[in-house]
């Protein structure tokens, strides 16, 4: 189980323990990782669990990554149009 496992590394050990894993997940170990960068899930797992507010609310498997970034993304554009065109005053 880790939790944002290339959160403070540099590139050459987040390709290094990207490829530990991909290794461990090939010789059949089950592995849990916690993040809030999408692009760290979808490019590691087979799928996603995505929690709000204390329980699953999407189990998303590796063929519908690409939907679901769309839709999340989409989400919170729209949730935070506000202070989105605050910023680019």
């Amino acid at each position: 189980m880790l939790d944002e496992p290339f959160n403070g590394l540099d590139i050459e050990m987040c390709r290094i323990l990207r490829l530990a894993l991909l290794k461990l997940k090939a010789g059949g170990k089950t592995i849990i990782v916690s993040s809030h960068v999408l692009e760290t899930l979808t490019n590691l797992c087979d799928s996603i669990h995505y929690i709000e507010a204390g329980k699953i609310k999407y189990n998303i498997p590796k063929d519908n990554f690409a939907s679901f970034e769309k839709e999340v993304f989409a989400l919170i554009e729209k949730d935070n149009t506000k202070i989105i065109d605050k910023l680019v005053v």
